[in-house]
C-alpha cells in the first residue's frame, strides 16, 4: 500500500509539471481528477504547439531565402 501511495504522489507531481508546461498561464487544478481531465485536452494543445512551431520555422526559412 505504501508503494501505491508513493507511485500516486509521483504521478500527480509529473502530471502537474506537464500541465504547467502546456498551460503556463492557467491555474493548476486542485484535484487529481481535475488534472486528469485537463490532460484529456493535452493532445489538442500539443498539436497547436507543433503547428505553431512549424509555421514559425517555415516563415524563418522563407525569410532567409528572400535575403539571399
Amino acid at each position: 500500500m505504501k508503494q501505491l501511495r508513493e507511485m500516486h504522489r509521483m504521478s500527480e507531481l509529473a502530471v502537474k509539471d506537464l500541465c504547467v508546461s502546456l498551460w503556463p498561464a492557467e491555474p493548476i487544478p486542485d484535484t487529481y481528477f481535475g488534472l486528469v481531465q485537463k490532460l484529456q485536452e493535452a493532445p489538442l494543445r500539443i498539436d497547436a504547439i507543433k503547428w505553431s512551431a512549424c509555421l514559425e520555422g517555415a516563415m524563418l526559412a522563407f525569410a532567409k531565402t528572400m535575403v539571399h
